[in-house]
């Protein structure tokens, strides 16, 4: 029994000074690695939309905000930003599908931009209107889908226009002329084509400023996508704005924005390692704008000729200028030049030498300058 007591305790004495051991041996902690590999660069104008991603026609979303331009839809606890244009509410009425005829020359296009043509038409070709927005008609052909401008078709057969006939010959054998109502054709112009349905309405995205926002609202309004691929933002950048980049592919940037990767245009930023711009001031031309937005929507002020202003950047032919109150705004580069613009005052009118009518009576050849009570004439500087 002793043994077995004296043997226990040895094995207990012995654990105890392996646990020791190892508690001392020292915790070797290897560096974290980097989640994200990245480099930087900064937005070069203001109110950039950032995608997060694409919404399906058909996709059914909860509106909890809106504002002029978008709805704020719930997307697991985000609040992502969709053009109004693309979203049928609940409280809305469903549309209606019907069978319209097309002018001759209506286009189909890919697109809701109107830049890849797919399809011509013919005078009175039949389509399916399947759905409107945004100005558009989405509609559908034997074989194809796209969409078109509301005024390239009619919900009624176009006529064609046939010139009526001239009067027959009178019994005498004369040829009838028809009466001339002050000299203009006798021939009656064609009438102008209705539009319609509709006129070209001008399609833009006005983008708001804003911040990444996470969804804090009870109330919803439930809505319906109505465009493949409609696009739905999770921030708006400003300028100067860092851009953590990620990857490069087809001209758009995957970018981390509060750990979550998103996506905008490579045009919108300059990486770190590009050469930046020097400022420079130039003089504006007579009535040219200088406007809050890229899109030169939002009138800042405008401008007198050869006001000086100080350019801090450009972008896609447009300056980035920088007002005295430190305002930021757009101007077209065309509305400006790097000299100062420089207009010769109006030459007076060569004189006429009056061979015919026996010259002048004091027999002096040289015109006098017309008088403007004395001193230099005054002109006034043309409005360009």
């Amino acid at each position: 029994m002793k043994r077995l007591l004296i043997l226990f305790i040895s094995l207990l004495l012995v654990a105890c000074s392996t646990s020791e051991k190892n508690y001392e041996t020292p915790l070797i902690v290897n560096d974290i690695e980097e989640k994200f590999d990245y480099t930087t660069g900064k937005c070069l104008i203001g109110d950039v939309p950032v995608k997060y991603l694409s919404f399906d026609r058909g996709q059914e979303v909860s509106i909890v905000k809106e504002d002029d331009n978008y709805y704020y839809v719930d997307y697991y606890d985000l609040l992502l930003a969709v053009e109004k244009d693309y979203i049928r509410t609940a409280n809305e009425e469903e549309f209606k599908e019907y069978t319209a005829y097309t002018r001759a020359g209506a286009s189909l296009y890919s697109d809701t931009d109107l830049s890849t043509v797919i399809k011509y038409f013919s005078l009175n070709d039949t389509v399916r209107v399947i759905d409107s927005f945004a100005g558009l008609l989405l509609v559908q052909t034997d074989n194809e889908t796209g969409y078109m401008l509301i005024s390239s078709t009619s919900k009624e057969k176009i006529s064609t226009y046939v010139a009526p006939r001239n009067n027959s010959s009178d019994s005498g054998g004369g040829t009838y002329t028809p009466p001339s109502s002050g000299g203009g054709s006798s021939t009656p112009s064609a009438p102008t084509p209705s539009s319609g349905d509709g006129e070209d309405i001008s399609i833009y995205t006005n983008i708001p400023d804003s911040i990444v926002s996470y969804l804090a609202y009870e109330n919803t309004l439930k809505g319906k996508i109505l465009k493949d691929g409609t696009d739905a933002y999770i921030t708006f950048m400003k300028r100067d704005d860092v851009v953590y980049v990620l990857n490069e592919e087809n001209d758009i940037l995957t970018i981390l924005i509060d750990g979550l990767k998103a996506s905008v245009e490579r045009k919108y930023v300059r990486m770190d390692n590009e050469k930046g711009f020097d400022s420079i001031n130039v003089y504006t031309r007579a009535n040219s704008v200088i406007y809050s937005d890229y899109l030169l929507r939002n009138k800042i002020k405008t401008c007198s000729l050869n006001e000086i202003i100080k350019v801090i950047d450009e972008f896609e032919g447009r300056y980035i200028v920088e007002l005295d109150d430190g305002t930021i705004g757009y101007i077209g580069k065309y509305d400006t030049s790097l000299e100062e613009i420089k207009i010769a005052a109006p030459r007076p009118s060569a004189p006429t030498n009056d061979n015919y009518g026996g010259g002048s009576s004091s027999g002096d050849s040289t015109p006098s300058t017309p008088s403007s009570g004395g001193g230099d004439v005054e002109w006034t500087e043309p409005v360009l």
